[in-house]
């Protein structure tokens, strides 16, 4: 999952008035383009957090 790390690291380097594509971005690192716009968009996050959210901690 390294990929799509540093796509997103990419992605927060651009500066605000950058012309950029979702779509460049998925090419350029070869990921997949819903799973990079969805994390992009705060749809989605890793998998190993929402693990971590079903985890039953006990005290």
């Amino acid at each position: 999952m390294a990929l799509i790390n540093e796509a997103i690291a990419d992605l927060e380097s651009r500066e605000a008035g950058d012309n950029f594509s979702i779509w460049g971005i998925t090419k350029k690192y070869s990921v997949s383009h819903s799973t990079l716009s969805r994390r992009w968009n705060h749809q989605t996050g890793p998998r190993a957090a929402g693990y971590a959210a079903q985890q039953l901690l006990s005290p």
